[in-house]
Formats: structure tokens, C-alpha cells, sequence
């Protein structure tokens, strides 16, 4: 039998919350959990932290929270909940991952380098952030470099340094060639190109050339290809200036440079800034530089990639030996004093100087 008085609700055990009245000495005792109401009667403590966490996993700015709400003062705590208030984490954006990822590589002014320290980061892949962005500048100053190359003449191709030019020179020297078969080097000292003799500096590597024959026609135009290149790259240099103002073909016939060479070395070595208008800024002006020194030594050894001085070149470029040899050194070349000469010669495999790392105070 049951004894089941008023209001009896079919619970067995009920939790109550004690009420007591200091004035009348009397206790009340009112339901903890009635008609859809629930009290909690466990006791916690805020921001608790289970102790499985190892605290030597923990960075130092999860440190420094932890330590803060467990002995801070209540105003520094406010402070760390109203900074923890104001995050806005990547996973509470809607579309986070897929969103956000393509903003960042979607920005066509992000620099290559940057772009893939974040990919390689998202991945949890380490990466050299200085090495990344000194590749990057090499690329676009120096000409394009094959670094797996095993030989010294693949590394640098004038085919791909310059396309357009590299055209109009091979058929040029072809056309040449095929005219004055008895002595091509000779009759080609003493023609103009264009309005403007050969250059000193290529002269003396044209006439260096004493023998013509089947056995080596092949790299005698070789040779000859790449010091044509560099006596209209030398004719560019010396007759531009910060501002180039004028149509391709006034400016190619202001120079006597062919007009397809001439847009190929706008294209490389200036900036186009308005309609007719080309700016060279002074890292134009020292890419320029570069693309004349690896062309002066490759035309002194098409094969071999060297040359027992670059004085004659630091000469018209009016340089100084120790810049001709850190632009050199820049390229992948090793440069080396021998008695009064300074020769330079492109080992492999390429290697390049390492960056530059500023100490403590810029230093």
C-alpha cells in the first residue's frame, strides 16, 4: 500500500533549496526542480581548465592568459575577456577555409614569395621567408637560369634571354655569312650596324676570332650571334635615359636599333608609365648592367662560360671593379683577382650568395 499525501508528483526524492530566516529562527524550503524550473546545486568554477592540459604545450600567450585568470587582478581579467570577446576566428566566417584561402591567393599584388610562405604555412610546412624572397628579386633581375644545368653553357641561353633579338640576329649572321663566305669576320668588323659602328668592347672579342672553317663555323656564329646582342643591348644602354618618350619605331630609329629588338629591350628594361613613355628606374638600369656582363662573358666563351678580365666592360659601363664583381658574384659567377685582371667563370651546379641577415639594431 501507499500513503501518497497532496501534490504528490510520482518522484520519489525531491531536491530542495533551504531558505533561512535569521530574524524568525525559521528555515523554508522551496523546490529546486518544479513545474519546468531547474536550479543547478553543482558548484563550478568559471573558465575551469581540465588538468589533462600539459602546460608545456602551451604557447606563451596561452600562458599568460592561464596565469592572469587564475591571479590576476578582476581588471586585468576584464581586459582579457574583452580582448578574447573581440576575436574573430577564421572558422566563425562563413565559407572560412575555402573564402579566406582564395582572397589571399587572389591577390595580384601579393609578391610570389609571400604567397607561398601562407601556402606552405596552411600546410604546415616550414619555409625560409628571407630565401624565398631573395629568389624571388633574382628571378626578376637576372635573366632566365637553369639551376639543375650540368653544363656552364646551359645555365644562361641568349635564345631565352632575348627572343625577338635573338631572331633577327640569327638570320642576320646567317644572311652574312652565306654572303661573304671567304672572310666573314673581317667584312663584318667593318660594317655599321645601323648608323653605328661596332662597339669597342665586342670589336675586340669579333677580331679575337683568327680562324673560319667547317670544323668550327658553328660556333664562330655562335659567338658572333651573341656579341651582335650585345653590341645593340650596349647601343641601348648608352643612348637611354630615365625618360624614353616616343613611338617603338622613333625610338628603335633614334637608336638604330631594329625595331623588334628595340620593343624587347623597352619590355625588360623600362616601365611603360603613359601612352608612349617609358620610365628605367635605377633597378632597371643595374638589371640592364647584369644582362651585359653575362652576355660579355659568354661571348668571350660561349662554351666555357668565362673570361680572364671584365675590366674592359667595368670600363664602358663605368663601373667599378668590386660592383662589376658583386653583379657578377649576383648571377652565380665566381670572380677571382689574378695579378692586375679580374676573370670571372660560371661554375656548376649554379650556386648563388647566400641572403643577407641584419643582426640585432639593423646591423
Amino acid at each position: 500500500g501507499s500513503n501518497n499525501g497532496r501534490g504528490y508528483d510520482g518522484r520519489r526524492t525531491k531536491l530542495c533549496v533551504g531558505v533561512y530566516n535569521k530574524t524568525k529562527g525559521t528555515v523554508t524550503l522551496y523546490p529546486a526542480a518544479e513545474r519546468g524550473h531547474v536550479f543547478s546545486l553543482e558548484q563550478s568554477i568559471q573558465e575551469y581548465t581540465s588538468s589533462d592540459v600539459i602546460t608545456s604545450r602551451l604557447t606563451a600567450q596561452q600562458r599568460r592568459k592561464a596565469l592572469f585568470e587564475d591571479f590576476g587582478s578582476s581588471k586585468k581579467q576584464r581586459v582579457l575577456k574583452s580582448e578574447e570577446a573581440n576575436k574573430v576566428k577564421v572558422n566563425a566566417v562563413v565559407g572560412a577555409g575555402s573564402v579566406m584561402t582564395a582572397a589571399f591567393q587572389g591577390q595580384t599584388n601579393m609578391s610570389e614569395s609571400n604567397r607561398k610562405a601562407i601556402e606552405e604555412a596552411m600546410h604546415g610546412e616550414k619555409t625560409d621567408a628571407v630565401a624565398e624572397a631573395y629568389q624571388e628579386v633574382r628571378r626578376e633581375r637576372l635573366p632566365p637560369f637553369h639551376e639543375d644545368a650540368t653544363k656552364a653553357r646551359d645555365v644562361y641561353k641568349d635564345r631565352e634571354m632575348f627572343e625577338k633579338a635573338w631572331d633577327v640576329v640569327f638570320r642576320r649572321v646567317d644572311a652574312h655569312f652565306h654572303k661573304n663566305a671567304e672572310d666573314p669576320i673581317e667584312t663584318l668588323t667593318k660594317k655599321k650596324q645601323g648608323n653605328n659602328k661596332w662597339n669597342p668592347v665586342v670589336l675586340t672579342i669579333l677580331k679575337s676570332i683568327k680562324h673560319v672553317d667547317q670544323d668550327n663555323i658553328k660556333s664562330v656564329k655562335k659567338k658572333v650571334r651573341i656579341c651582335m646582342i650585345l653590341n645593340f643591348l650596349l647601343f641601348f644602354f648608352n643612348k637611354k635615359t630615365l625618360s624614353i618618350r616616343g613611338s617603338v619605331t622613333e625610338i628603335s630609329k633614334s637608336m638604330s636599333l631594329p625595331k623588334d629588338v628595340c620593343q624587347e629591350f623597352l619590355n625588360i628594361f623600362t616601365e611603360k608609365s603613359a601612352k608612349n613613355l617609358y620610365r628605367a628606374t635605377k633597378q632597371d638600369n643595374d638589371k640592364c648592367m647584369i644582362y651585359i656582363l653575362i652576355l660579355y662573358v659568354m661571348a668571350n666563351s660561349p662554351s666555357t662560360i668565362q673570361v680572364s678580365d671584365v675590366e674592359p666592360i667595368s670600363r664602358e659601363l663605368k663601373l667599378e671593379i668590386s660592383k662589376t664583381s658583386n653583379m657578377l658574384r649576383e648571377a652565380g659567377f665566381t670572380v677571382a683577382k689574378k695579378g692586375a685582371s679580374t676573370g670571372a667563370v660560371l661554375n656548376v651546379p649554379l650556386t648563388f650568395p647566400p641572403p643577407k641577415r641584419r643582426g640585432r639594431g639593423g646591423k
